[in-house]
């Protein structure tokens, strides 16, 4: 038997989540998620002086995309045949993205914990909604659940109302 380290009930082995609770089971350690701060404007002003050092390291570490947090003058590098789970992250949440966009008030944008898959091959990009409460949007055309979109630089992501470019 398993027991649920959040209500105490009991398992049968090989059971994933408490029937009681909802808890996850079994859990992975070591979860690495990405946490990105808000950008001063000192620092801003040091990476334009860093502009040349960081286009001549681009290449070499495989990076063609970025997703851009509008209103909040960020960059997220994306790099080429890698996948990415887009959302925010709560206290208890057994399953994160690998972009978290928590930091940004996400939650008031109306982004789901698990909102969005993003996955960069051949250099075409492909956006897919993993069934969001309040939807995902391609330049303000909502997308299908469970549908793969190709998309292209420049286009105006919305995960529920929080607005993301691609450059």
């Amino acid at each position: 038997m398993i027991k649920c380290i959040n209500c105490g009930h009991e398992e049968f082995l090989g059971a994933f989540f408490c029937s009681e609770c909802g808890a996850q089971l079994i859990y992975k350690q070591n979860i690495d998620t990405k946490s990105f701060v808000s950008v001063e404007q000192s620092d801003i002003k040091k990476d334009v002086l860093n502009k040349n050092e960081i286009k001549e390291n681009i290449n070499e570490i495989n990076i063609d995309y970025s997703l851009e947090i509008q209103n909040h003058n960020v960059q997220i590098d994306l790099e080429v045949n890698k996948e990415y789970t887009i959302g925010r992250v709560t206290e208890g949440q057994p399953i994160l993205p690998d972009i978290d966009l928590s930091v940004y008030k996400a939650y008031n944008y109306g982004v789901s914990r698990i909102h969005a898959l993003i996955r960069i091959v051949d250099n075409k990009i492909i956006l897919k909604d993993l069934n969001s409460a309040n939807g995902t949007r391609v330049n303000g055309e909502k997308i299908v659940t469970q549908i793969e979109y190709p998309i292209n630089r420049g286009d105006q992501i919305a995960l529920g109302k929080f607005l993301i470019r691609i450059v």
